[in-house]
């Protein structure tokens, strides 16, 4: 996938992974796991970093670059939020977060 002179892969069989390492900008494993470094690829997500941290939004911006934003980084301390870690709800926040309010 093409945009904006950026190259999104979305491999679907292993001999992919090789290929797109060596030519996206963006790889996106969602079948299956990359065992290996990817040399041309600025953002490497797959389905465990889904798993860790949730959905991703992706940028492609010619004067910014790219840049992918995961919901854990964006979630904030809400009530309804779990924190991480733990399988309850939490008031405060998940542990080791210093924001104050």
């Amino acid at each position: 996938w093409r945009y904006g002179g950026f190259v999104v892969a979305l491999p679907k069989r292993p001999g992919a992974i090789t290929e797109d390492c060596r030519t996206a900008d963006v790889v996106i494993a969602m079948q299956m796991p990359i065992r290996y470094r990817c040399p041309a690829a600025r953002i490497v997500i797959v389905r465990f970093d889904l798993r860790r941290v949730g959905a991703h939004a992706l940028y492609l911006d010619r004067e910014r670059g790219i840049q992918a934003i995961h919901v854990a980084a964006t979630r904030g301390r809400r009530p309804w939020v779990l924190a991480k870690g733990h399988g309850e709800l939490s008031q405060e926040g998940a542990p080791g977060d210093r924001r104050t309010e």
